[in-house]
């Protein structure tokens, strides 16, 4: 399950439990915390892809 695509509501439940979720830019390869409080709309989260 770590690497599969997480629903917006298993994010919030894995992080309410005290787990780290981290966005990793496929790109450069840096790491970031995931906040999902920092979004307002579900349109604002980044995509996978």
């Amino acid at each position: 399950m770590y690497d599969d695509l997480w629903t917006i509501e298993q994010a919030r439940n894995a992080i309410e439990q005290g787990h780290r979720l981290y966005v990793l830019s496929p790109g450069s390869g840096d790491r970031t915390e995931l906040d999902l409080e920092s979004y307002d709309e579900l349109e604002d989260l980044p995509t996978c892809g």
